[in-house]
C-alpha cells in the first residue's frame, strides 16, 4: 500500500462561554507541502471574578473593633502561541 501525501491548508476554530464570565478560544492553522508540515496555533482565556468579602478584627488592648467590607474584580486573561514544524521523509527523500 502506498501512502497518501496530500498538499494544503487546513485548520480549526473554537470559542467556548462559561458561567461566571469565562470565556476561551482557540485558532490552529496547518500548512503541508511536500514532505513538511507546519502548524500555527494560539489560544486565549479571559476569566473576570467579583469578589466580596468581609473581614472583622477585635483588638483586646485596645479595646478596639475594625470591619472591613471588600470589592474588587480580579481579571485574568491568558494567552498561548505555538509554531510547529515536521517532516515526514519517504524512501525517496
Amino acid at each position: 500500500m502506498k501512502k497518501q501525501s496530500v498538499s494544503g491548508i487546513s485548520g480549526s476554530a473554537s470559542l467556548n462561554y462559561g458561567f461566571n464570565n469565562r470565556i476561551n478560544g482557540g485558532l490552529n492553522l496547518n500548512l503541508r507541502k511536500g514532505i513538511w508540515d507546519i502548524g500555527l496555533s494560539y489560544n486565549g482565556k479571559y476569566e473576570r471574578a467579583n469578589i466580596h468579602s468581609n473581614l472583622t478584627r477585635q483588638l483586646y488592648s485596645q479595646s478596639t473593633i475594625v470591619e472591613q467590607v471588600i470589592n474588587s474584580v480580579q481579571v485574568s486573561p491568558t494567552q498561548a502561541a505555538g509554531l510547529s514544524i515536521s517532516a515526514t521523509p519517504t524512501k525517496k527523500t
